[in-house]
């Protein structure tokens, strides 16, 4: 099932909202309902499906529901004028290697230069983070070893998560030598923290 639907994509990312520290359930439903739509257009059957975990299914009453998939919808429609996108898990563009985890989140919210099905699951890709508090030292090295990167026949996406120290330094040495980047936040699509660093992400991936 591709979520290429808006009414479909709109379904996701509410249940990706509701269901975000525990999304196994919210695929529960997607499996038992055929989609993320047939959840919402089976709200009477959801009790039985979920079981026990009953403290889901005030938002998925029908007045909260609706409720919900309108707020949902303005949210896309608000992100979309942005340049980001909400890339469902299955979706070609999500990242394969993330759904081999026990409880992968529905969706993923995405923003850059380049269309996130080039980038998400771009291979090989190397992960760098560290310590906030970085020497002039551990900096140099930082920047050796991202340049050592760059000198391979393929060329790995460096990822981090533009905080302060290593991830930082690793997402400059990626831009200085070449090397695709891209970061994961720890905040909303919206808000790049520390707030200095917003230069420096707008010329990821």
């Amino acid at each position: 099932m591709e979520t290429s639907n808006y009414s479909e994509k709109v379904c996701l990312c509410t249940l990706n909202r509701i269901f975000g520290f525990e999304p196994k359930l919210g695929m529960r439903l997607i499996e038992h309902f055929g989609s993320a739509t047939g959840v919402f257009e089976n709200l009477d059957e959801v009790a039985g499906v979920l079981e026990y975990s009953g403290k889901y299914l005030v938002d998925l009453g029908e007045s909260s529901a609706k409720e919900n998939l309108d707020k949902n919808a303005e949210e896309l429609e608000k992100l979309g004028r942005e340049g980001c996108r909400f890339v469902g898990i299955n979706e070609e563009a999500y990242p394969n290697a993330l759904k081999e985890i026990e409880d992968p989140p529905l969706g993923l919210y995405y923003k850059g230069k380049n269309a996130p099905e080039d980038v998400l699951n771009r291979i090989p890709s190397i992960a760098i983070i560290g310590t906030r508090d970085l020497t002039e030292y551990g900096r140099d090295w930082c920047w050796k070893i991202v340049e050592e990167f760059s000198r391979c026949g393929i060329k790995p996406m460096i990822v981090s998560g533009f905080a302060l120290g290593v991830d930082i330094a690793a997402h400059l040495a990626a831009l200085r030598y070449g090397l695709p980047t891209v970061g994961v936040l720890p905040t909303g699509i919206d808000s790049v923290y520390p707030h200095q660093h917003r230069g420096v992400a707008a010329q990821v991936c």
